[in-house]
């Protein structure tokens, strides 16, 4: 079974105190029956994930830009019961290029808890602090949510102009204001009025 994925990245520059967005880039994958996920490299198939390894098992990611790629070894396996539906999963140690290691679960049909999909880009764990793990996932069969509340929240957040027109009146005031120009339930504290 061969699958497409759309990566779009967006992250928040502390240096320009903006937004910004990278991609949309496309990553093409592969599933053998015998659990081997297949991930194209630009010129072959190369192995992301293998659900019939063993601990002890290790290979190397591909990736372009990372020189000494990225190593999986399989510290264990077994299967697990999500949303009534046993999976397949992989306990791995990720060492990227030597700089950052990373201990994680890859589930079969959801992938990687901690890790990018695209694990090339896992290297932001070092920034992200973690940041960057699945928080949800769902499918026709399977749903996971490992944060508290709509997982619209963290995936579909518009982003803000920055220039929101807020106005306070009456002004001058003496003992009341009204904040105009608010569209979200929210509240506030006015500590003094002078």
């Amino acid at each position: 079974m061969c699958e497409t994925f759309t990566i779009v990245e967006h992250g928040w520059s502390d240096q320009t105190n903006t937004p910004w967005q990278g991609g949309p880039y496309t990553m093409y994958t592969h599933t053998a029956p015998n659990g081997l996920i297949h991930v194209w490299d630009g010129s072959a198939f190369d192995t992301l994930f293998h659900f019939g390894a063993v601990p002890g098992d290790r290979w190397q990611f591909p990736t372009s830009w990372l020189d000494g790629g990225t190593t999986m070894i399989v510290t264990d396996t077994g299967h697990a019961m999500v949303s009534n539906t046993s999976l397949r999963y992989l306990a791995v140690e990720a060492t990227l290029e030597d700089i950052v290691f990373v201990a994680d679960t890859i589930f079969e049909r959801i992938g990687p808890l901690e890790l990018y999909l695209d694990i090339s880009s896992s290297t932001y764990f070092l920034i992200d602090g973690g940041r960057g793990r699945l928080r949800c996932h769902s499918d026709a069969d399977l749903e996971v949510h490992r944060v508290d509340g709509p997982c619209e929240i963290g995936l579909g957040a518009d982003v803000l102009d920055g220039s929101p027109s807020i106005s306070i009146g009456p002004n001058p005031a003496s003992d009341q204001v009204n904040v105009f120009g608010i569209t979200i339930p929210t509240s506030a504290s006015l500590m003094d009025l002078t």
